[in-house]
């Protein structure tokens, strides 16, 4: 029996190899559904059916329908297989791309379809029929489909949303039937999945038009799970793990780990920089000369200033590696001179204390998700830690007998910071009614599964924007940096030095603390000069 996943809306087949998505019957009109891949049940002998009775079939689900595309494509690809004398024993896929570019003289068929895409791809799930009902030699593995169904219910297990699990397992029965048809599963790898994902497609029922780097994207993704999943079974054997970095960007990445003391996600956005241009800088021919380094710098006058200044700072950093290796002269640091830094003109902007208050109260704790986003901005606020802090967090560093959480920042230097009462009891509540027990050691994790750490740390500030939306709140700064300027901007007005305030916010140099002295207003009026002639302007 079908089970169901949603009102109305998805069913998921789970008999024998047939897996796929079947949407219900819809009464616009007393249309019937569209047939997905893969739906139809496959035979284990050739069946005895004329090409006549298997269009029939074929066109059966869409008989209530105006739209006769599906009987019109799978009878011209007939035609044309017999015009050219193709039996359909013998149709490959290279016979389908001919098909799909023939120049239409076929009689009965008009030279140009409506929508030529879409054509294919109805043709193509003819020719997936004729392979069900072994008139045709079918290129996928059948225990491929199988586990199709074993994928699902894991999907299900692991507590993904049906909406979720239609998506990812359409994206996998999407990628069986593409690597069926593209060379097999003998070579599975990066580059096959890569390839799947970038595929001009006219598979049937598949999603059609220009490629969107979101679709790009949840092919990848959805695909490497597949693949993950098949190996884990034992289907197929494990793809090659090739190298993600060469021998001089790993050594790279252990300098700045042990001589920078930087943490794993900065060592990760210095890495992202450094492939920008790092063919230009250590191209066969030449290592780090003095007018490649200086083309990467006027190529970034596109940028923006606080893109221009993470390139000068990570360029600086991967030269000073390479003269520590002996593989660049120490003189090439001259051509990354800069000017002078000149220290921020704008005044931090910030947040009064009630609108804080109201943010946090916008978080409703008769929900899971409530529940997590207060104990996350509590921290934001009481603590003024960073989004990065946020996201990196584990529950090791929660000393619950002392009464202090452990925080890492930018780089791998440890600071031990006191737990604020109210911080720490949403941290418990979200600990013991929210978080879910998974291997994942980070405190704070997706809602939805698969239950794990937040991908990068721009998530944290989704999830302020969203409190702030909550709240009501219009024209204030958006973003989780407002409440680290909003922390220390009431501790100056409460009285405390900018060292004491360095200290909380964790700043090593006191001259990043000092941008927070154009907020005291009452220290700055005791120092400024009177006007000249003693008159306001």
């Amino acid at each position: 029996m079908p089970s169901r996943f949603g009102l109305g809306v998805l069913f998921l087949r789970l008999e024998g190899c047939a897996i796929g998505i079947i949407y219900p019957p819809t009464t616009n009109g007393g249309h019937m559904s569209k047939v997905s891949l893969f739906d139809y049940e496959p035979h284990a002998a050739a069946t005895s059916l004329s090409p006549d009775e298997l269009v029939a079939e074929f066109v059966a689900p869409y008989a209530m329908s105006s739209n006769h595309l599906h009987r019109n494509a799978s009878r011209h690809l007939l035609c044309w297989l017999n015009l050219h004398k193709i039996a359909l024993a013998d149709v490959t896929n290279a016979a389908l791309e001919r098909f799909g570019k023939h120049r239409c003289r076929c009689p009965g068929f008009k030279a140009t379809p409506n929508s030529p895409r879409q054509y294919m791809s109805v043709a193509r799930m003819f020719i997936h029929l004729l392979e069900q009902r072994c008139v045709i030699p079918s290129k996928n593995r059948s225990d491929i489909s199988q586990h199709i169904g074993h994928y699902a219910a894991a999907l299900v297990a692991r507590g993904y949303t049906p909406n979720t699990v239609s998506h990812v397992v359409f994206n996998a029965r999407h990628f069986a039937y593409w690597t069926g048809n593209n060379g097999g599963w003998d070579n599975v790898n990066r580059d096959t999945i890569e390839r799947f994902a970038r595929h001009d497609c006219s598979c049937p029922r598949a999603k059609s038009g220009p490629l969107k780097h979101r679709t790009v994207a949840s092919r990848r993704r959805d695909a490497a799970k597949f693949v993950a999943h098949l190996v884990g079974q034992g289907v197929i054997t494990s793809p090659p793990q090739e190298p993600e970095l060469d021998e001089r960007l790993a050594a790279y990445c252990h300098w700045l780990a042990t001589a920078r003391a930087l943490s794993p996600r900065g060592i990760k956005e210095k890495i992202r920089e450094v492939k920008r241009w790092y063919a230009k800088i250590c191209g066969e021919e030449v290592t780090c000369s003095t007018e490649v380094l200086r083309s990467i710098l006027f190529d970034q006058v596109h940028r923006s200033t606080g893109s221009i200044g993470r390139t000068m700072s990570t360029l600086r950093s991967f030269v000073r590696f390479l003269i520590a290796k002996g593989e660049c002269p120490p003189d090439r640091l001259a051509a990354l001179n800069v000017g002078p830094t000149i220290p921020a003109k704008q005044v931090p902007r910030y947040i009064d204390r009630e609108s804080i208050e109201r943010i946090i109260g916008s978080c409703d704790t008769s929900t899971r998700r409530g529940i997590r986003d207060r104990a996350l901005i509590l921290l934001l606020a009481r603590l003024g830690l960073r989004a990065g802090d946020i996201a990196t967090l584990q529950l090791d560093d929660i000393d619950w007998g002392q009464g202090t959480i452990r925080v890492s920042g930018k780089s791998r230097r440890a600071t031990r910071l006191p737990l604020p009462q109210d911080a720490g009891e949403a941290i418990l509540a979200y600990i013991e009614h929210v978080r879910p027990t998974v291997p994942d050691k980070h405190l704070f994790l997706r809602m939805n599964a698969p239950h794990r750490s937040f991908a990068h740390s721009s998530i944290v500030g989704w999830v302020v924007s969203k409190a702030i939306e909550r709240a009501g709140l219009a024209g204030i700064p958006s973003g989780s940096h407002v409440f680290r300027h909003s922390l220390a901007t009431t501790m100056l007005r409460e009285g405390s030095t900018l060292e004491a305030i360095g200290t909380v916010l964790r700043h090593r140099k006191p001259d990043t603390t000092a941008i927070y002295a154009k907020l005291d207003f009452n220290k700055l009026s005791e120092v400024a000069q009177s006007w000249i002639g003693g008159a306001a302007c």
